[in-house]
């Protein structure tokens, strides 16, 4: 049963014959059990006639809910166990009260002046003085001083006080106008970022419903303000998307049943509503429905109101797009096949939903059917990663059904948009016996466009890996890259000793000639080092002995060759 009334007030509350049956209860020591089992939530056992089991659920020194198996406690009455429950808990609160009001050891008095020890010699009356007449006149410190200690506050309604501290916030900021300064926006940040600490300190505490009644005052009076004018725009989004991530915590914690289905419905109500905003905050709200969407009447409502929205037909592509995704997977969920089938089909405007089509298609091996698909896709101008998808998509139905110019084709195109010698290898083998063509008009589509490192580097890596060593040896002597070089050198040696020597000297001297500085200097003493380590001294003292006569006077290179002989040892 749920109710809202101070625990204190239970004489105020409860019918006075229940009340006395309850006194009666206790003092024949019917209590037999009667522990805090989780933060605010109390369960007793009481033997009578019977055995009966009470739940008692708090929020704060406010009685939220109780439970009682008997036959007398219903959704609007109280009966002598779950009195008699209460009565003990506030007898048991307010022993702990007595115990925090006893008195302090003396302090020895201060060495320094410090703010402690200011606060431990100032009265409870003189500081709350002080800090009415502070916050008077000091808005930005009143404010923070309300955030700190709006838990605190017992009201009517939990959700009350916290939209009063935000409102009042915003409304101090607004002024005249609906537009929010720089400044502002700032105090209303500060407030948000102790608020979000609430929300999290009550989660881990277990006080589930406080750290939802402020996610609510949050989303309620803060998402309004993304649509208004105001200066920081950016840091609230980001403000909120933490927001969101601790209520994803909340969502999934656990929590009572009853508690479980008012998020629920709020963030339902709050989807709904947010539907026709300029900012993902639909997204936000649709991420949380996911998540607790586990039972099946929950799967049901959510299709029927993700039906709605899209029927209002003024979403957001990407909302659109999210919201049909989300359908097709409860759906799959539900086991609705045909269902799921007709959703896909009457979407395939939309190029994502056209694409877990084709999944669909591949995977109920009905192959024409994910070709003509993954075609009419690719002439919807879909973006870099949508177009790869398909291209990989129409590669796998080639290969399926064996059509090798098809897969040479895909191939290639993956493999040039993407270096990935996977796709190298897939489209050698679809063209076995006419190869070499295929392979020389490939690397002529490489070399065409603008030249990139990249591009070079696999040009080389087509030749070294076909052991294409003559024209491996000619593209790097063209392109005279000492990179390159030294990357295959091992190859190209024993492709051709002699002229591999004569194409390091080349290349070593266009080098040096071509750059300056520390660096290339400390470049060339790498390249030594490495023909040194190979055995190939010779040709190491021949470059030792180019640097010294063609560019003694490069003083960095001449210190970095110093410990090196211009003869072969």
């Amino acid at each position: 049963m749920f109710m809202n009334f101070p625990l204190k007030n239970i004489e105020l509350e409860v019918n006075d014959e229940i009340l006395q049956e309850g006194e009666r209860l206790i003092a024949y020591n019917a209590i037999k059990r009667l522990e805090e089992v989780e933060r605010n939530l109390w369960v007793s056992q009481l033997e009578e006639d019977a055995t009966y089991e009470v739940e008692v659920m708090l929020t704060g020194t406010k009685v939220r809910a109780t439970t009682c198996d008997c036959k007398f406690a219903t959704d609007k009455n109280i009966c002598s166990h779950i009195a008699a429950t209460l009565l003990s808990i506030l007898k048991i609160k307010k022993q702990k009260e007595v115990k925090k009001k006893q008195i302090k050891p003396t302090r020895a008095a201060p060495k320094k002046l410090t703010t402690t020890s200011i606060l431990n010699s100032v009265s409870s009356e003189d500081l709350n003085e002080f800090l009415k007449a502070y916050a008077r006149n000091n808005k930005p410190f009143a404010l923070a001083l309300k955030a700190r200690f709006v838990g605190k506050v017992q009201t009517l309604n939990d959700v009350e006080k916290y939209d009063q501290l935000i409102q009042s916030c915003i409304n101090s900021v607004s002024k005249n106008t609906r537009k929010i300064s720089i400044n502002g926006m700032r105090q209303i940040l500060a407030m948000l970022n102790e608020l979000h600490d609430q929300v999290d300190k009550n989660i881990a505490i277990q006080n589930y419903l406080e750290a939802f009644a402020i996610s609510k005052a949050i989303f309620n009076n803060i998402i309004p303000i993304l649509q208004r004018e105001a200066e920081g725009k950016k840091n609230l989004n980001i403000s909120i998307s933490q927001q969101f991530l601790s209520f994803k915590d909340l969502a999934v914690s656990k929590i009572p049943p009853a508690l479980s289905q008012e998020i629920w419905d709020y963030t339902c109500d709050r989807f709904l509503n947010s539907l026709f905003f300029t900012y993902e905050i639909p997204d936000q709200f649709l991420s949380i429905l996911q998540i607790m969407g586990t039972t099946k009447e929950r799967q049901v409502y959510l299709i029927e109101i993700i039906d709605q929205a899209i029927d209002e037909g003024t979403l957001l592509q990407h909302t659109t797009v999210n919201l049909i995704s989300t359908k097709i997977a409860f759906l799959e969920k539900l086991g609705k096949e045909k269902e799921i089938e007709k959703v896909v089909n009457e979407n395939l405007i939309h190029l994502d939903i056209l694409i877990l089509a084709i999944e669909n298609a591949l995977h109920n091996d009905n192959l024409k059917r994910g070709k003509q698909l993954a075609f009419s896709g690719l002439k919807k101008e879909p973006d870099t990663h949508q177009k790869a998808l398909l291209e990989e998509y129409l590669l796998k139905i080639s290969i399926l059904e064996n059509d090798m110019d098809s897969t040479y084709e895909f191939a290639i195109s993956r493999f040039i948009n993407t270096h990935d010698f996977t796709f190298f290898e897939m489209a050698k083998k679809a063209v076995p016996n006419n190869w070499e063509a295929a392979r020389a008009d490939l690397i002529e589509k490489m070399r065409v466009g603008k030249f990139s490192i990249e591009k070079r580097n696999i040009i080389a890596k087509i030749f070294a890996n076909e052991k294409m060593f003559e024209e491996l040896y000619d593209y790097i002597s063209n392109i005279r890259s000492l990179e390159l070089l030294q990357k295959y050198d091992t190859l190209l040696f024993e492709f051709d000793l002699k002229k591999t020597n004569k194409l390091y000297t080349k290349i070593v001297g266009s080098f040096l000639r071509s750059h300056i500085g520390r660096q290339t200097s400390i470049t060339v003493r790498s390249v030594i080092t490495q023909l040194n380590k190979l055995e190939h001294r010779e040709l190491a003292a021949q470059l030792v002995q180019l640097c010294r006569s063609d560019f003694s006077e490069r003083r960095s290179l001449m210190e970095e060759l110093a410990d090196f002989s211009s003869s072969a040892q």
